[in-house]
């Protein structure tokens, strides 16, 4: 088959299990590895072990490849923290890194965003980012509805 670089191939083909753990939800691959390693949550949150299979170490190396280049389209930002997520449209710096204040370690995106408006707020954003990124922030369009 000619595969330039077999390490490359590797790890596209365990993020595409990983891929398919994040969305075919009907499937039994996807019933049995979330009952066994993610019963809580979703394959993104899902933890290694010690005594984790060959196999499921694997495929979340997968998971940590499409981590790596996955971005969160901000619906109403429960799911997004802050400053653990990439949600930030940049390349190669998606995360925050502005400071953050003591106890906002765990603090979601839904803290930004006016929910009876469906816009950001822009005091909160202004008051905790550095400009440059507070402006970034403000740029990104919210979806309509709050999926």
């Amino acid at each position: 088959m000619g595969f330039k670089d077999l390490t490359l191939f590797n790890e596209a083909m365990l993020a595409k299990l990983a891929w398919r753990l994040l969305h075919d939800d009907n499937s039994l691959f996807y019933r049995v590895f979330k009952a066994c390693f993610f019963s809580t949550g979703t394959i993104l949150e899902a933890k290694d072990s010690v005594s984790a299979s060959y196999a499921w170490r694997s495929i979340l190396k997968g998971r940590d490849v499409i981590k790596k280049g996955a971005l969160w389209r901000v619906g109403d930002g429960q799911q997004i923290r802050i400053w653990g997520d990439n949600w930030l449209p940049l390349k190669g710096k998606a995360k925050v890194s502005s400071p953050q204040f003591l106890g906002q370690e765990n603090s979601s995106v839904a803290s930004l965003i006016n929910e009876s408006s469906r816009s950001w707020r822009t005091d909160v954003i202004e008051h905790l980012f550095d400009p440059a990124e507070a402006a970034i922030i403000k740029g990104i369009p919210l979806c309509s509805s709050s999926q």
